[in-house]
């Protein structure tokens, strides 16, 4: 009897003391990105592939995973000259829920880091995107 009394004593301190992880912010390590990033999942997106550091004449890619058959856009700026252009690009997954965004870094583009916002299907995922120097 006081076996089985220490026993679920010894068991009810470990439920209180060992940490949950039922209430953790969703990371995930986006694959095939040329430099190691950790990207929050927001909801049902995330990003499952990404090239996003790009050289001029080179092709960004993003590819997220989100709601099947689903319409998202990514909204983003870049400069050229002293000038700021605005991008929208519209995409639909498939029925797995995958969709990919491309772009081609132009030569006129200045070099920097700047902010992307992917939206759609009730989710919102802000991420960066770098145009490389020569």
């Amino acid at each position: 009897m006081k076996i089985k009394v220490v026993w679920i004593l010894f068991l009810s301190m470990c439920i209180i003391v060992c940490p949950s992880t039922t209430g953790a912010i969703s990371m995930v390590k986006a694959v095939n990105m040329p430099e190691q990033q950790f990207i929050i999942a927001q909801g049902n997106l995330k990003i499952i592939n990404a090239v996003s550091a790009v050289n001029h004449g080179g092709t960004g890619v993003i590819t997220i995973q989100g709601r099947p058959n689903t319409q998202y856009n990514i909204k983003t700026s870049y400069k050229v000259g002293n000038k700021t252009v605005r991008v929208i690009q519209w995409r639909s997954t498939d029925k797995t829920g995958v969709a990919t965004f491309n772009w081609i870094v132009g030569n006129d583009t200045a070099p920097g880091t700047y902010s992307a916002t992917i939206s759609g299907g009730g989710d919102i995922l802000n991420i960066n995107h770098t145009v490389l120097q020569y």
